[in-house]
């Protein structure tokens, strides 16, 4: 949990896949009573844009893969990452489902 409050900007806003928001206390909130998952996190086709001197874009596609080897919950996903002193927080961050893709492996 102290990595988590460590990269979340105390202003985090998050669109979730399913379309809900949530802020920081809820993310806090939310991920301290989430059990382990049976599945990974897939990520892939990173892309990191300048937004100004001190703020960052990172768009990237990531999916759930399961132990027997499928994907699912595929998603388009983009975070704004902010220069705070020594280091970087996400200030916000954007689920939005989309169709499958082609896992780069």
């Amino acid at each position: 949990m102290n990595m988590l409050r460590k990269l979340l900007h105390p202003d985090f806003i998050e669109i979730g896949y399913s379309g809900s928001t949530y802020d920081y206390a809820a993310i806090i909130s939310e991920l301290s009573q989430e059990t382990r998952p049976n599945y990974t996190v897939w990520s892939q086709d990173f892309e990191c844009h300048d937004l100004s001197p001190g703020a960052k874009l990172l768009v990237y596609k990531s999916a759930h893969l399961h132990p027997n080897g499928s994907f699912t919950r595929h998603a388009k996903r983009a975070s704004v990452w902010i220069n705070i002193p020594d280091d970087w927080q996400i200030k916000y961050h954007q689920a939005t489902p989309i169709a499958g893709f082609t896992v780069n492996a």
